[in-house]
């Protein structure tokens, strides 16, 4: 871990790391195992972060001809943020050392999490709103989401491999 995040952490604020047994010992829980975290399960939270992220940027541009453009949110896109959060949550259980069985395994979550993301991203980019004159362009927040989903689906892939 770099010297600065050991400060930051390291002042009590959050907690504490007990550089003997890689193990940090937090204020939420007991202890937080930074060994049992893999490659997959970041790539899957920062992608979930994208995705929950990309709730908050513009999902399409209206213009009305010589009158102007506006952008608008997500829409039901917003489904988007709770799968994100869906993938950040089980990231987080998972480093909190919250064991738990399920009938399938990990990455299938992360996969269907991601997925759905995508396939809302994709349902906006086909089916656009417009009408009475006004016509939808996408724009960037439906390619932020693609590419949080399709970074959480790559997650998922990556933890079944590692079972």
């Amino acid at each position: 871990m770099s010297q600065v995040f050991r400060e930051v952490i390291g002042r009590g604020r959050l907690g504490r790391y007990d550089g003997t047994k890689r193990k940090w010992i937090t204020r939420f829980c007991k202890e937080v195992y930074m060994d049992r975290v893999e490659t997959s399960d970041w790539i899957c939270g920062v992608g979930g972060l994208v995705l929950l992220i990309s709730t908050f940027f513009p999902w399409h541009r209206w213009s009305a001809g010589v009158y102007g453009s506006v952008s608008s949110g997500a829409g039901y896109g917003w489904l988007c943020f709770f799968l994100g959060l869906v993938a950040i949550v089980f990231v987080v259980l998972r480093v909190a050392g919250v064991d738990f069985e399920l009938p399938f395994p990990d990455g299938l979550i992360y996969i269907g999490a991601g997925g759905l993301g995508i396939l809302i991203a994709i349902l906006r980019l086909i089916f656009r709103p417009g009408g009475f004159g006004f016509n939808a362009s996408p724009h960037i927040g439906i390619f932020v989401a693609l590419v949080g989903g399709a970074v959480v689906v790559v997650g998922g892939v990556m933890k079944l491999r590692e079972v």
